[in-house]
């Protein structure tokens, strides 16, 4: 609900500058975006490991802001295609299980269920987007 208000606003103030000033470099692609927006959410679990919270947090702002780019990218390149949406969902999909994973590594004994029930409510969500 907050995204849907915010994202426009979001997008006309920021995303689409960025995506004109990402536009210009021909080296940058959407899919390229997509990886390194991986890259950033594996780093959130050595943050968490190692009590690093706000490292984890910043991770986790810049994978989604990169998630937002890469698509507005996209669409504005006129290079959207389904390998490179199922890349961009696979790598979403990626980055919650890191968060996940590095949560769990830090207390084991007593994150094993609620990260359990994490996964569990990931796969649900997962399995009704690809049911609709």
């Amino acid at each position: 609900m907050l995204e849907g208000k915010l994202r426009p606003i979001l997008q006309k103030i920021i995303f689409d500058k960025l995506t004109l000033l990402l536009s210009k470099a021909s080296y940058i692609t959407p899919n390229r975006l997509t990886f390194l927006a991986a890259i950033i959410g594996l780093l959130i679990i050595p943050s968490l490991i190692f009590n690093y919270k706000s490292f984890a947090l910043l991770f986790l702002v810049l994978s989604g802001l990169l998630d937002i780019l890469d698509g507005s990218l996209a669409r504005s390149q006129n290079l959207t295609s389904q390998s490179g949406t199922v890349f961009d969902i696979v790598v979403d999909r990626f980055v919650e299980f890191s968060i996940i994973l590095g949560l769990y590594f830090v207390e084991p004994s007593i994150r094993s269920i609620p990260c359990l029930l994490m996964l569990g409510s990931t796969l649900l969500c997962v399995t009704s987007f690809l049911v609709v």
